[in-house]
């Protein structure tokens, strides 16, 4: 029997309402996109500006929250 992976979803918003803003946006979606490794990878859309989805997907369902959140 194969291993089902595990996808984790998370609906996020991101505002700044600085004159640079959409520079710091882009940093932290690096950051976000960035915190994902080769076995679990975080893939950034948007859906509609200011609403963005992350997912990641991993067949280690203990290992992906301590790589995510450490």
């Amino acid at each position: 029997m194969t291993p089902q992976p595990l996808k984790i979803r998370a609906d996020v918003e991101m505002k700044c309402f600085q004159f640079d803003g959409v520079l710091h946006i882009k940093q932290a979606m690096r950051k976000a996109e960035a915190a994902g490794n080769t076995n679990c990878p975080v893939k950034i859309k948007l859906v509609a500006p200011p609403l963005y989805v992350l997912t990641t997907q991993t067949l280690d369902k203990v290992g992906v929250f301590f790589s995510l959140f450490p």
